[in-house]
């Protein structure tokens, strides 16, 4: 038995219909003033915020003379700390020496390294992100075994911001701690890390921990470290590299390592990977011979002239132009003796760039 709408019931559905629609076309309406509302309101509360404490930022910072220490700063009402955080830092940002140790004083005064420990353990994700830059920028030392515990986060930008903190607060002790999860970590972004670690990086600084990290780590965790060692001391930097080319098993870790060789010690083993049967070792080792080799490894390049990749005749035209003593007179008697004509022509072009380029 089918059901029988009158034309009246269809009509009065359908006025019930169109309420319905209108109330929550008119609640989105509302809902959306409000939310502009809300947010104009709270751009003005945070202008009149920065108004008040933008000019004691820049008293207490550049112009001490004319603050007291003792003197009074207007009260913060809880409310206000994460508002005044993100202020402090936006002004910190730009300050060093005694005119940051003058506003970090002022964020101590206003015990908000505090309410920063409670957020960086208790506060939603973007005030806990927050929180470490303010802490790091602080130098906040009681907050060391949290930023410790956070290193580990599987949170790769909580992870990187602890590691900068921990870094801003103590360099020499967290750089151990920082190179040992940038090993084991794959989602740290390489840039960002760059940027990070050559900041702070100095020899003196640098070379203790990162010849120890080299030192134990595989050869995928040496790939991660070994942009760094231009940071090394010299002799420990010459020293690891030797190391870690003895005992790679790695073709993309030999090809870095013969990239950085500097140091003559080498030679021997560099020699071994000129004939080697990965045109890209091949082409790192001659470049190598080219900044430490000698007189006799002429013979060593004139072979790799007639490699069949042309990126090692090339290097190889390159190196040999480099060798000891190596006159014009005498790449112009090899050239005219040589009896490939691939050969010949790669150092013939060799020679061309030289010449530009003098």
């Amino acid at each position: 038995m089918g059901f029988v709408f009158s034309s009246e019931t269809l009509v009065g559905h359908a006025y019930v219909g169109l309420a319905i629609v209108c109330l929550i076309t008119l609640f989105m309406i509302l809902w959306i003033v409000f939310l502009r509302i809300r947010l104009y309101l709270s751009q003005q509360y945070q202008a009149r915020f920065e108004g008040i404490w933008q000019p004691i930022f820049t008293e207490i910072a550049l112009y001490p003379h004319c603050y007291s220490k003792g003197a009074e700063v207007p009260s913060l009402r809880r409310r206000d700390f994460f508002l005044f955080m993100n202020c402090w830092l936006g002004f910190q940002e730009s300050l060093s020496g005694k005119a940051l140790v003058r506003l970090n004083g002022l964020a101590r005064q206003l015990k908000l390294h505090v309410h920063a420990q409670h957020l960086l353990q208790k506060g939603r994700m973007r005030q806990r992100l927050v929180a470490l830059v303010f802490l790091g920028n602080l130098r906040d030392r009681a907050s060391w075994p949290a930023l410790e515990k956070l290193l580990a986060n599987e949170n790769s930008l909580l992870s990187l911001l602890s590691a900068r903190a921990l870094i801003q607060i103590d360099q020499e002790r967290a750089l151990p701690l920082v190179l040992a999860e940038l090993v084991r970590r794959e989602d740290w972004p390489e840039a960002r890390v760059a940027v990070l670690l050559r900041s702070v990086l100095t020899a003196e600084l640098a070379t203790p921990p990162l010849f120890e990290a080299l030192q134990n780590s595989t050869d995928p965790g040496a790939i991660k470290l070994l942009p760094y060692v231009e940071h090394m001391y010299n002799e420990e930097r010459n020293r690891i590299l030797r190391i870690l080319l003895e005992r790679s098993r790695s073709d993309r870790l030999t090809s870095r390592i013969l990239k950085r060789i500097q140091c003559s010690q080498e030679l021997a083993l560099v020699r071994q990977y000129v004939s080697h049967g990965r045109w890209h070792l091949r082409m790192q080792a001659v470049a190598a011979l080219g900044r430490i080799g000698q007189r006799s490894d002429i013979p060593l390049l004139l072979e790799r002239l007639g490699d069949e990749e042309w990126w090692v005749r090339y290097r190889a035209s390159q190196a040999l132009l480099k060798m000891p003593g190596m006159t014009h007179q005498e790449i112009e008697t090899i050239r005219d003796n040589m009896e490939d004509s691939f050969a010949r022509t790669m150092l013939e072009q060799a020679m061309t760039e030289e010449g530009g380029q003098r």
